[in-house]
């Protein structure tokens, strides 16, 4: 373990004895791989660990000594010698509060390496795609505290998901969803930035790129990505004392009057002899009466100067906000002196480092807040205490008010990016997608990243100008849901500037509207048929001056009967394939697989096979429309009664007599 740095830190380049190979192209190293280097960080960090353990306990014990020392020496051998004795307990004050720092400053290297190694062992829990939540998979509520802290990764365009999407593609549902397998946040900032970049995919090419480059920085530096963790880490369980220190820091406001600030200042240094001259002077009985009215009028005027400063409203709300301004010093100081500077990460690591100078003045200096009780009454009548701890860091706190609320803002985002860019290098199969300059989505052995990467089955998907639309049919269970999600979970993750759980993907922004799961609306008084009918307009009626949508369609407007259903569906389809968007269609409707013309609409379809056990699905795309169905076989796999299935079989061969289609 080496030495900690000015930042309280340890040294990392020391702390971490191993480093990660360099990525080239778009493909990220294999589980095993990223497996490897990780059992060898978990060594380091443990070894690490050790020694730091040891070290913080001999300066833990050296503390105590140091302490104790002086008063045993002044005891024993100076007792007779007051003056040499006072001199060895002024030594010894300097000593221990020299011994004070040191002991910290391991304790803060101890700290960092314990988190470091829960960073770790977080990361290789995941690796290898492990569908399991490790934050929070809830999607975060909004807060007022926002309102203060303006993005610093702001202004590009992008398409706002809505309530249709996130519940379509599983975004935010239990027991994991797409935000719970993404976020790595320690703070409810950090969780509503990552949700906003979830809620709101960049449109931009020129954005996307920016946005790739900082989180493929933060996937090749496996070590310089654990640090980072292991720093934001210790903001984990301050989320209510970290909303009010952005509470405190944006009502700061300076102090003013400062004629009447240097007269008070002037006068606790009077103040304070007076008050210790009465207690002296009433102990002693001399002039008792003079004395004790000094002490009236000098609290009284140290009360006047304190209400005139509002000293009580100005440090109100920086009381218990100590710990995490220490955290947010130490997060500042780590990433200013070794965050990177590639793509956005520049911007963020400027942000924080415009505040290194002032939040160490901060850490010092709020814990002083919060005193109380009479010891503190008598300090504030006695030498006007609240004027000097606020005169110590309230100016600097006002002058830096829009800096530090940035930087909270900056460690948001980059925990944001962080958790990105842990979901990219802990896939099995992962790429960063290629972006193109004409339309079109093409995706080869996509696997959905919810699914265990054990059981799920890669599918390559390919949209463009000439094929804009995909007719898909199969018997239920096959898979055909799963692949409407996988795609739409592509383009959305390649557009947050993520890595896509595929072989490649090469693909241009797009509008993404999704319609899986239309359910009813008994408050807004809206049907299941007339819920769907308003989701799918937006396909039909979109704004087309910006981006071409990609539309994922499951069983078009299946809440009504047969034949409107296939009227409307057949027209729907038709009015999309003469448009410039991009369309999957599921359905059980074989008249839909009729419009395909193997150029602008090209029929696919899964398919199952059936086993002693039971039916069999490979779960894989084949060309041209499915041929067969399998719902009766399902209620005969559930244990329908045979009088039930022998009825229905009954009327499937007399509705084939009759020339209908089944």
């Amino acid at each position: 373990m080496s030495r900690p740095t000015s930042s309280g830190f340890p040294d990392q380049l020391t702390v971490f004895v191993w480093r990660s190979d360099a990525i080239s192209g778009t493909k990220l190293p294999d589980s095993a791989a990223r497996r490897a280097q990780l059992e060898a960080l978990q060594t380091a960090l443990r070894s690490a660990r050790r020694v730091a353990l040891g070290r913080e306990a001999r300066w833990s014990w050296a503390r105590l000594v140091v302490f104790l020392l002086p008063f045993l020496i002044w005891w024993l051998v100076l007792a007779s010698q007051p003056f040499a004795g006072l001199g060895v307990l002024l030594v010894g004050m300097v000593a221990f509060a020299w011994v004070v720092r040191v002991h910290l400053r391991e304790k803060a290297a101890l700290e960092f390496c314990t988190r470091a190694a829960d960073r770790t062992s977080e990361a290789r829990q995941r690796c290898g795609g492990a569908v399991v939540c490790i934050r929070d998979w809830r999607r975060p509520v909004d807060d007022e505290i926002d309102a203060h802290l303006s993005p610093v990764l702001a202004g590009e365009r992008s398409w706002p998901l809505t309530d249709q999407e996130r519940d379509d593609l599983d975004l935010y549902n239990p027991p994991v969803g797409v935000f719970g397998l993404l976020n790595r946040t320690f703070t409810p900032i950090g969780a509503r930035r990552l949700r906003d970049m979830l809620d709101h995919p960049l449109l931009s090419i020129d954005a996307i790129r920016r946005r790739q480059g900082s989180v493929r920085a933060l996937v090749d530096d496996d070590r310089g990505r654990i640090e980072l963790l292991a720093a934001t880490a210790v903001l984990e369980h301050e989320h209510k004392r970290l909303r009010q220190l952005v509470t405190a820091i944006a009502q700061t406001v300076p102090l003013g009057q400062r004629d009447l600030l240097r007269v008070a200042q002037l006068w606790s240094l009077i103040s304070f002899t007076l008050v210790a001259a009465a207690l002296v002077g009433v102990s002693t009985w001399q002039a008792a009466p003079f004395w004790i009215g000094t002490l009236v009028v000098v609290a009284g005027v140290n009360r006047y100067l304190l209400g005139s400063f509002r000293l009580a409203s100005v440090l109100q709300p920086w009381r218990d906000t100590a710990w995490p301004m220490r955290g947010l010093n130490e997060i500042v100081q780590h990433v200013s002196d070794h965050g990177r500077s590639d793509a956005e990460l520049g911007e963020l690591r400027e942000a924080c480092a415009a505040v290194r100078s002032v939040t160490p003045r901060l850490a010092r200096w709020v814990g002083w807040t919060e005193r109380g009780g009479l010891v503190h009454a008598l300090m504030n009548y006695t030498m006007l205490y609240d004027l000097h701890i606020a005169q110590t860091f309230v100016p600097a706190a006002a002058a830096a008010r829009d800096a530090l609320l940035r930087a909270i803002g900056a460690v948001g985002e980059y925990e944001a990016l962080l958790s990105l860019a842990c979901f990219s290098a802990e896939q099995p199969i992962a790429t960063f997608p290629t972006l193109r300059e004409t339309v079109g989505v093409d995706i080869r052995d996509g696997r959905h990243p919810l699914i265990v990467p054990t059981e799920v089955v890669g599918n390559d998907v390919n949209l463009d100008e000439q094929c804009r639309m995909w007719i898909i049919t199969g018997s239920n269970m096959a898979g055909k849901s799963t692949l409407l999600r996988m795609v739409s979970v592509h383009v959305l993750l390649g557009q947050l500037g993520c890595a896509v759980t595929a072989q490649s993907m090469r693909w241009r922004p797009v509008r993404l509207i999704t319609d899986l799961r239309a359910r009813d609306d008994l408050a807004a008084h809206e049907s299941y048929f007339l819920s769907e009918v308003r989701h799918l307009k937006r396909l039909l009626l979109p704004d087309d001056a910006g981006e071409a949508i990609l539309g994922i369609i499951d069983e078009p407007f299946r809440g009504t009967n047969s034949l409107d259903q296939s009227a409307a569906s057949v027209a729907v389809t038709r009015h999309l394939a003469t448009s410039r968007h991009l369309v999957l269609l599921a359905t059980h409707d074989r008249v839909l697989t009729e419009l395909a013309d193997g150029q602008c609409i090209r029929n696919v379809h899964f398919r199952e096979n059936l086993a002693p056990h039971g039916m069999v699905f490979d779960y894989r795309l084949h060309e041209g429309p499915a041929v067969t169905r399998n719902a009766l076989r399902v209620l005969e796999q559930e244990g329908y009664p045979p009088t039930v299935l022998a009825a229905a079989h009954d009327w499937l061969e007399r509705r084939g007599e009759s020339g209908e289609g089944a």
